[in-house]
């Protein structure tokens, strides 16, 4: 049975792997995911800091890119690793970010955003 650690590094590997590709490709919007699959991954194998500077290098391709989807996904894993690193003001910031967007494209991930930002109380 695979432990934890082992699915952690196999989900970095497999995400610095399509990194990698859609850098030879030129493909933008896929550095982005792969850079939030980065962060998501370094955020399960409790590496906030690292997976703060994925999320925030995921956030600047999705925003090069103009594709709200990753940009809400970069926001989210921002908020939940600031969380982590007990920066919650920072954490509520692109928690409320995150419903926005996903509020924009009306998706159910939305509601989860919200009740992230709630749950980090008033600044």
């Amino acid at each position: 049975m695979l432990e934890r650690s082992d699915l952690c590094h196999e989900a970095h590997d497999a995400f610095d792997a399509a990194l990698a590709l859609h850098r030879t490709l030129g493909n933008r919007l896929g550095e982005a995911a792969a850079r939030n699959g980065l962060g998501e991954a370094a955020l399960a194998a409790d590496t906030p800091d690292r997976a703060v500077a994925e999320h925030t290098a995921a956030l600047l391709l999705a925003a090069e890119s103009r594709s709200r989807p990753e940009r809400a996904r970069a926001h989210e894993g921002l908020a939940r690793a600031e969380q982590r690193l007990a920066r919650l003001g920072e954490a509520r910031e692109h928690a409320g970010r995150a419903a926005e967007l996903y509020e924009q494209l009306d998706v159910p991930e939305a509601a989860d955003a919200r009740a992230l930002r709630d749950s980090l109380g008033a600044d």
